[in-house]
């Protein structure tokens, strides 16, 4: 509050004008005659004070290989153009992290962005492959004095520019391997002597191409700006790319914060908001904080807002200056729920179906030839084949195309159903399987699940602690505990080491039996 003393004469006598910002009351001894003038002084709050939450653009999820650099380019911006600092939180602590060969798993990334007093942050999952790779097997040299096996591979056929000595073992898995690119590969025998043997037949191998024209990480045909390495999703379909959009989520919420009054009585804060300027017709009470986010604000509403400070006493201060904030209206519903506005739903009022790569009226979930080339997508991703792509973009993955350099054309092979790489078993792989923590006389269920590229039949096994995926621990069994499970298609195998906890549990005492 501001105080006037004002002049007046008193035995020719003057008083020197004083001027300050007073809590309650003023303590002056006054002299008679002297006129006293109050009035209330606004809060220290002018249009620079009332800050906003910085906005972070939706950053989309990563999917790369291992071995593959995972990259995220978050952006950002600030109402109040502070300047802003981004930080990484969980799997990795830096925008950019390189992957290795052991990383294949789901892993949860935090951005935050900051303005120095406000933030914004957004949970990004990062998913990591197996690598490209192809596992070789090969029946044993039967020499007595046999010492290992190297693997020849190379780009053209005859042609090997690389080489790995395996050891005395009878398969091995090539990894590091390029999407896209044709391997021919071949083994040879060596004995204690360092003589080597001819090569064996020839195989190859191709990897699955994965088409993305800006190199965002995110292939064209899940991209929504495939020409735009900035841009790859359009949450609310409004045609701008969430990154440079300032409303991705249409949250229908407005963070604000001010500058403190520094005054010794302040007791709080009030929030002013309303549909015309000046005129507020709610308020919210937020305490003696800096900082409130309003909620439950309207879709295509514009919210005047200001804030005002009280005292102890309950004296209140003038308006702070006003600050504006729209609220983007989305007229585009989801009817069926299933996470795909409708303008951008093929399908949209089925939940099960938004896409339809072929335009053939089958969603693609449901049909098993996305690209209608004629060969199943089943069998075009067990050989190689994009099958998203009819030969337009590749004619490999055509029906006129020769995967596997054979002279037989892919569609005859689809019809017969060879295998375009003729030769080579592809071994099963077994997805990751987390830690099992339990109590002594729990039961416990190991539930393993493998793919198997070639479609075989698959096995599972169990060695260490466990010899089957079924045990009820006992009260002896505190402790960790490793089991192995193997997966098997018959010739090739994968196999993971589990971890299993049992916690010590209080047991139930034991009566004895009672004597007369």
């Amino acid at each position: 509050m501001k105080s006037l003393i004002a002049m007046s004469p008193l035995n020719n006598m003057f008083l020197q004008f004083w001027r300050t910002c007073i809590s309650r009351f003023l303590h002056f001894n006054l002299v008679p005659g002297l006129v006293l003038v109050l009035t209330v002084c606004p809060a220290a709050l002018t249009a620079a004070d009332v800050g906003t939450a910085p906005l972070l653009g939706y950053i989309n999820d990563v999917t790369v290989n291992e071995g593959e650099t995972v990259f995220i380019n978050p952006m950002g911006t600030d109402p109040d153009d502070d300047v802003l600092t981004f930080s990484y939180s969980g799997w990795m602590t830096s925008d950019t992290y390189k992957t290795n060969y052991t990383d294949a798993g789901v892993y949860t990334v935090t951005v935050t962005v900051s303005d120095g007093s406000l933030t914004a942050s957004q949970n990004v999952t990062v998913t990591v492959i197996n690598s490209p790779q192809t596992t070789l097997s090969w029946t044993a040299n039967t020499e007595a004095d046999i010492a290992g096996y190297k693997v020849y591979y190379g780009k053209t056929s005859g042609n090997y520019d690389a080489n790995v000595d395996v050891g005395n073992q009878t398969n091995y898995t090539l990894t590091g391997l390029i999407n896209g690119h044709t391997y021919h590969l071949a083994v040879t025998a060596y004995d204690s002597s360092g003589n080597e043997s001819a090569f064996s037949s020839e195989v190859i191998f191709t990897v699955l191409v994965v088409i993305d024209s800006d190199g965002d990480g995110v292939a064209d045909s899940q991209d929504a700006f495939p020409s735009d390495p900035n841009e790859w999703i359009d949450t609310d379909a409004d045609g701008i790319g969430d990154n440079a959009d300032l409303d991705t989520y249409n949250e229908g919420q407005f963070a604000l914060s001010w500058t403190a009054n520094t005054e010794s009585d302040l007791a709080g804060y009030k929030v002013y908001y309303g549909n015309t300027s000046g005129n507020y017709d709610a308020n919210v009470d937020v305490g003696n904080q800096t900082n409130y986010t309003l909620t439950g604000l309207v879709n295509g509403q514009t919210y005047y807002v200001a804030v005002t400070a009280y005292d102890s006493s309950g004296n209140e201060s003038a308006f702070s200056s006003e600050v504006i904030y729209s609220v983007l209206v989305i007229n585009d519903p989801d009817v069926d729920g299933d996470g795909v506005a409708d303008s951008q739903d093929a399908f949209p009022s089925d939940p099960n179906e938004w896409s339809d790569h072929d335009s053939d009226g089958i969603g693609n979930n449901a049909d098993t030839d996305d690209d209608n080339d004629g060969m199943s997508d089943t069998w075009e991703i067990a050989n190689g084949l994009d099958p998203l792509d009819n030969g337009s973009v590749n004619v490999q993955n055509g029906p006129d195309g020769d995967i596997d350099g054979d002279g037989s054309l892919n569609m005859l092979e689809y019809e017969s159903y060879a295998k375009t790489d003729n030769t080579v078993n592809q071994a099963p792989v077994l997805s990751t399987m987390t830690q099992i923590i339990t109590n002594e006389g729990a039961a416990i269920t190991l539930k393993p699940i493998a793919v198997d590229p070639d479609g075989d039949t698959l096995t599972y096994t169990y060695s260490g602690w466990m010899v089957s995926k079924n045990y009820t621990t006992n009260y002896n069994d505190a402790g960790t505990h490793i089991v192995t499970v193997t997966v098997s298609d018959g010739m090739l195998t994968d196999s993971q080491d589990v971890s299993i906890t049992v916690v010590n549990s209080n047991r139930p005492p034991v009566l004895d039996p009672i004597t007369q």
